[in-house]
């Protein structure tokens, strides 16, 4: 028998598996695998130069695989996550390490936090909205104008309206 307990625990190992997936996925240039983890009508912000807010999966796709052939290598790290559930949607804040190796030999460290907003469809968590916030950047990425790190907030604050605010994707249909 398991209680209330047993499964929050249980759906933040889920949500958890779900990002650390993404980031392989991503390292690996498995673009065909990400739809295992995000759901089709994602949004997602990677700043201005990264392709702004993208709507879809398709174009999500469109945006990231292209571009990592940019790179030798890629490699997130991810650190800490806290996470809110919320009946099928959880909010998740993860501390990202990334290193690219360029093509040209050149290499950048990008410091950022994933801000994600994850649903539970048909018993599945995917990651419904990311917005990337970036705390600090070393190397030619350094040029790339990135959403950056907000100073004297509550960055755990994951409220709807928090929500909003800090990611611009929330859809009051949801």
């Amino acid at each position: 028998m398991t209680d209330d307990r047993t499964g929050e625990l249980y759906d933040r190992v889920l949500i958890r598996e779900v990002l650390l997936k993404q980031s392989h996925y991503l390292d690996a240039a498995r673009m065909d695998l990400m739809r295992e983890v995000w759901a089709e009508d994602c949004r997602t912000d990677f700043g201005p130069d990264r392709g702004g807010v993208l709507v879809g999966l398709d174009a999500f796709l469109e945006r990231i695989g292209p571009g990592l052939k940019a790179f030798n290598w890629t490699f997130h790290l991810l650190g800490e996550s806290v996470i809110d559930l919320d009946g099928d949607k959880a909010f998740a804040v993860t501390s990202v390490l990334a290193w690219h190796e360029f093509t040209s030999g050149e290499r950048s460290w990008v410091g950022s936090t994933y801000h994600d907003e994850l649903t539970r469809i048909d018993g599945r968590w995917l990651i419904w909205s990311r917005k990337t916030v970036v705390s600090g950047v070393d190397g030619p990425l350094a040029a790339v104008a990135w959403l950056s790190l907000e100073r004297n907030v509550d960055p755990l604050q994951h409220s709807a309206s928090r929500s909003a605010r800090l990611a611009g994707l929330h859809d009051k249909s949801r």
